[in-house]
């Protein structure tokens, strides 16, 4: 599957905006399926030598908010990068503006771990600015207007699928016409 995916983004120039959202929407699904199918392929065969290991993947396309989409997504990665990254970088500085900073700079390496380019590196950023943004608002709002779930949900897919132009494009030049379409 994900011939329709790749031909969108091989044909960029070609795409109105509905047609980049599909494609943007069908490859986080894409990737998504092919990653927690051969998870949980390994999980199975796994058991069946009485060997226990966790979920990789807990439905991340419902989540209400970035942060709970990197709980759920690719968790055995997600919280390594928490645990060896983040964590040792922000307890080196007590303040907030260096915990933001370690918060953005491990979604860098993040980025940079799954292949050490530009697209991958703004990918980290992209992902970072998301959640130091998401961050940024539980801390600071001083009404708590509660936003209904769907609402936030929408807003959280629809940025995640934004970040999948780095994750995908082949190159700046295509990230960009994919940006300035979406």
């Amino acid at each position: 599957g994900g011939q329709g995916v790749n031909w969108a983004f091989d044909n960029v120039a070609a795409l109105g905006t509905l047609d980049v959202w599909a494609a943007l929407v069908g490859y986080g699904f894409l990737l998504f399926y092919d990653f927690a199918g051969y998870t949980s392929i390994v999980i199975g065969i796994a058991r069946l030598v009485g060997i226990r290991l966790p979920e990789n993947f807990d439905r991340p396309f419902f989540a209400l908010t970035p942060t709970n989409f990197w709980q759920r997504w690719h968790m055995s990665l997600s919280f390594w990068i928490r645990d060896y990254v983040f964590m040792p970088l922000a307890m080196m500085n007590s303040q907030m503006w260096w915990r933001n900073g370690a918060l953005v700079l491990s979604m860098v390496v993040f980025g940079l771990w799954h292949r050490g380019s530009w697209l991958f590196l703004m990918w980290g950023l992209y992902q970072g600015t998301l959640l130091l943004l998401h961050r940024l608002w539980q801390r600071n709002r001083r009404v708590h207007v509660a936003i209904p779930n769907f609402v936030s949900w929408l807003v959280t897919f629809a940025a995640m699928s934004v970040g999948w132009i780095f994750f995908r494009a082949k190159d700046l030049e295509q990230a960009r016409i994919l940006l300035f379409a979406a």
